[in-house]
């Protein structure tokens, strides 16, 4: 007599999505991945680009404009995984949206500023947007079918073989 023992839910199971059926129904969903790769490209090339700019009109010094570029990658990198996590557990696209929008209103505060304190302020929170949005553009459907994080996926791969 054999019992099998299944595995408790750990939450809400994720909806099987239908796949593409020609290339034109694939097409927005590229569309929007590309707009999010873009986004966050343009947005530091424009800052490496403006940093004079920047440092005359906020009167910032040196300290400063380092603090304006590595805010976006400090936040960036310190919350991928758990941007990654996020998209797992509630869907890559809402992941994907809730980025993109929060990129958006976050990079309309910019109007605003009046110094270089809340410069830096503004790129951590888009650090935090685009560490949301990155892992629903480098989900590839190729990947297993397991929840594991895209970030997750590549460290394991980068590890040495033994």
């Amino acid at each position: 007599m054999s019992t099998t023992l299944e595995a408790p839910a750990s939450g809400p199971t994720p909806a099987k999505r239908r796949k593409p059926q020609s290339l034109l129904e694939a097409w927005p969903a590229l569309l929007a991945l590309c707009l999010a790769t873009l986004v966050e490209m343009v947005d530091n090339t424009i800052l490496q680009i403006a940093l004079p700019t920047i440092a005359r009109d906020l009167r910032a010094g040196t300290t400063d404009l380092q603090w304006v570029t590595a805010a976006y990658s400090l936040t960036f990198g310190g919350l991928l995984l758990v941007g990654g996590t996020l998209g797992d557990m509630f869907g890559r696209r809402r992941s994907l949206l809730l980025g993109l929008s929060a990129f958006g209103a976050v990079s309309l505060g910019v109007l605003f500023i009046d110094a270089a304190w809340q410069l830096v302020a503004i790129r951590t929170l888009l650090g935090m947007a685009a560490a949301f949005m990155a892992p629903s553009r480098c989900h590839s459907p190729s990947a297993s079918s397991t929840t594991t994080s895209c970030a997750a996926r590549r460290s394991a791969s980068s590890s040495p073989s033994r």
